[in-house]
């Protein structure tokens, strides 16, 4: 898919909006580590190519994106068979959010590596969270949570992160949805994905809210529709590959 142009923004902003999202990535998640054999066996078939996740569009509805591409170290900690970490800004603003999707067919790679865990490991304190639901055209609502974060100092930080998975085409709000598929032995699936909406470190909460879901409601239909087209894609390749 060609990418079309992007409107650059300030270095500073865009650094400090996806930096928020690389504490997530680097979180550990021991306590679920633990469960690892349980949900290991919920497994799904839809592999992706490395890269797949880069030709979601750069741009969506006013928003236009920039790669921040993720150390290989970092890469290798997430779990993940395929990556985007990517900032997205609208003309005109100072305030990028960071998009930060994980996609993995296994649920024990997806289950460490959550705000409300690793944000704290890193430091942060979480001042409070809330399940909220997103008007989306032509849809049911997305349903998703929203994290508040604070970090003290010199100069107190804020980090707001909006998080939703999406699991063979439908919309999770949390990681409830993960656990009660890995208790249930007949659970079937064929992919997984977290996405993670953040706003930068220097941004105030009012207006760090408003910015990820505005683009979380913009950005959930694009991102499960090329999801779901990637897995038909791959499904097909497999098939055709067997068939050889």
């Amino acid at each position: 898919m060609p990418r079309r142009s992007v409107n650059r923004t300030r270095p500073g902003s865009v650094w400090l909006a996806s930096s928020v999202a690389l504490v997530v990535v680097l979180g550990a998640g021991f306590g679920y580590r633990a469960a690892a054999d349980r949900f290991g066996r919920v497994a799904g078939t839809a592999r992706l190519a490395r890269g797949t996740l880069s030709q979601i569009p750069m741009t969506i509805g006013e928003f236009r994106g920039e790669d921040v591409p993720l150390d290989e170290a970092i890469v290798e900690i997430t779990d993940t068979q395929d990556h985007l970490n990517r900032s997205y800004n609208r003309p005109g603003s100072d305030s990028p959010v960071a998009l930060f999707i994980g996609y993995g067919i296994h649920m024990r790679d997806l289950m460490p590596h959550r705000p409300e865990v690793c944000y704290p490991g890193a430091g942060w304190t979480l001042e409070t969270t809330e399940r909220i639901s997103l008007p989306i055209q032509e849809e049911p609502p997305l349903w998703c949570r929203v994290h508040y974060f604070s970090r003290g100092g010199l100069a107190t930080q804020h980090a707001t992160v909006l998080n939703y998975y999406i699991i063979d085409g439908k919309f999770e709000a949390d990681v409830s949805a993960i656990r009660s598929r890995a208790w249930r032995f007949d659970a079937r699936v064929k992919y997984m994905a977290q996405v993670q909406v953040s706003a930068g470190a220097d941004a105030a909460r009012t207006s760090a809210g408003e910015s990820v879901r505005a683009f979380a409601a913009e950005s959930a239909p694009v991102i499960r529709a090329f999801l779901e087209d990637a897995v038909a894609d791959a499904e097909q390749r497999a098939e055709a590959d067997a068939g050889d």
